[in-house]
């Protein structure tokens, strides 16, 4: 659910003195998916921020059918691109 701006209430969210699980459905590829990061969703990678984030992509998961090597996620990617994310 979202009331309002979606980029107000993720600044909110990401500002909260109490952690909130974000928890979001999105599906793309991972170029798309690092967009989409970077536009709408930016404040919860701030310095400070305290969310945990939960991603779910179908179209990633797909991507892994049939791979017998490990392959970097189409998320990992998009969180490499975005400072302190990814150790």
């Amino acid at each position: 659910m979202q009331i309002g701006d979606l980029n107000s209430w993720v600044a909110h969210l990401a500002a909260a003195s109490e952690p909130a699980l974000v928890v979001l459905g999105l599906d793309g590829s991972p170029a798309e998916l690092e967009a989409l990061l970077h536009a709408e969703f930016e404040p919860l990678f701030a310095d400070g921020a305290r969310c945990p984030l939960l991603i779910s992509s179908s179209l990633a998961a797909q991507g892994f059918q049939g791979h017998s090597e490990p392959m970097a996620s189409p998320t990992q990617s998009a969180l490499e691109a975005v400072p302190g994310t990814v150790s």
